[in-house]
């Protein structure tokens, strides 16, 4: 199996069969790694030291896949940790980490909404948007820009993003001082709140009670629970991305997969979205 050494932030990153190919349009492994390293002053701040878990594809999107989230025996020492919920999970520090996954063939890397710093308190609030099975885009759109102006409205400052996949979701950075159950408590009450104004959503579980409706989703605020992370690539047709969005854009949008990693990088030189989320965090209401 050819294999090639690269010299990555000072560490030695193997990179097996770098021409294998991860998408049947053409798409390898030397092009993902390229894409995250065009990406990847954004991209760190926003997925750096926080348990993850991949999406493997060792023989592309078109073979088999599994959900993979220790960290492997195998791993090289410089390859960051982190233990939760008895389980060792890898972390990204540095552009060597996300090289290594890639490695793995990891076509997704998802994240929580913690840092391995601060594991029981959170410092993101999630809503994920799903379509109901006859939804069209224009009117997930409409409940995306909607829901927030609701948020804004409570004094929160949510940031959007494609999910590379059938949805949108919406990240409220939060200042880390409360636990899950804190969270989640305030995304539920929000949901309901935002419900009563807009029955045409549904924050029900069941598939069968929502109908077409537009889900939701608050439970990716669990403890444990995992989000695709902001600019990964999604095992989908085309290679889309999760892309970070300017909210000025979000009905401008044709696709959950408009951005992919052909023209994800343009857009994020052009517009630097998300720049300030982190400096966007805010204090949950109710006592700390």
């Amino acid at each position: 199996m050819p294999k090639t050494i690269q010299i990555i932030d000072g560490v030695e990153v193997g990179v097996s069969s770098p021409d294998k190919e991860f998408w049947p349009e053409g798409i390898t492994k030397t092009d993902v790694i390229k894409y995250y390293h065009l990406v990847l002053p954004p991209m760190m701040p926003l997925v750096k030291n926080r348990p993850l878990a991949l999406i493997r594809y060792p023989e592309g999107l078109t073979g088999e896949h599994f959900y993979f989230k220790h960290r492997p025996e195998q791993a090289p020492e410089w390859l960051p940790r982190c233990d939760y919920n008895e389980v060792t999970y890898m972390c990204v520090q540095k552009e060597a980490d996300l090289v290594y996954m890639v490695n793995l063939a990891a076509l997704e890397i998802h994240t929580m909404n913690i840092s391995c710093d601060r594991l029981s308190h959170p410092d993101t609030m999630i809503f994920d948007l799903d379509p109901g099975p006859y939804t069209d885009f224009e009117s997930l759109k409409l409940s995306c820009e909607k829901l927030c102006t609701f948020l804004e409205e409570r004094a929160f400052h949510p940031f959007v993003k494609t999910s590379g996949s059938r949805g949108l979701h919406i990240y409220i950075p939060i200042k880390p001082t409360r636990q899950h159950k804190a969270v989640v408590d305030t995304a539920r009450k929000l949901g309901k709140d935002f419900l009563l104004q807009h029955p045409d959503v549904s924050l029900e579980l069941s598939k069968e009670k929502r109908g077409d409706k537009i889900f939701i989703d608050v439970n990716r605020n669990h403890p444990g629970q995992h989000c695709v992370a902001p600019f990964s690539t999604r095992a989908k047709a085309g290679a889309p991305v999760s892309m970070p969005i300017l909210r000025k854009d979000v009905l401008s949008l044709k696709s959950p997969a408009e951005f992919t990693i052909h023209n994800a990088h343009a857009y994020m030189v052009k517009y630097q979205p998300w720049h300030d989320f982190t400096s966007a965090a805010v204090d949950l209401p109710g006592r700390k």
